[in-house]
């Protein structure tokens, strides 16, 4: 498995940076696209979100240049905590002196998996 932490910070000597970002992402999913089917192995790749306005969890919409990222991708997770936006009104596992967690939420958004 080929774990890639951010999408959006991969380059290519085809496209540089200022030749457009949808461009750039565009041709990189396809690239990594063409690497798991080649090799046969799976990518799991974190993506950057839009600004979201308010307190939301994200949708398939929310993912930047999110048109080739989710027409090449076969599985789709949204994750979402409120960490960030109510730290002190959390839902958090854990009650009394123990030590207590936010809860993290995966959403499968879309699946096309074999298995």
């Amino acid at each position: 498995v080929v774990f890639l932490d951010a999408l959006h910070d991969v380059e290519t000597k085809e496209l540089a940076r200022e030749s457009g970002d949808t461009m750039r992402i565009e041709l990189v999913v396809q690239r990594l696209s063409q690497l798991c089917t080649q090799f046969d192995i799976p990518m799991v790749v974190t993506a950057e979100l839009r600004k979201i306005n308010g307190f939301r969890r994200p949708t398939l919409d929310d993912i930047r240049d999110s048109i080739k990222v989710r027409y090449e991708a076969r599985v789709v997770w949204l994750l979402y905590n409120e960490l960030g936006s109510v730290k002190m009104m959390l839902d958090c596992l854990g009650d009394g002196d123990d030590i207590r967690q936010p809860v993290l939420e995966v959403d499968l958004r879309k699946n096309k998996s074999e298995s």
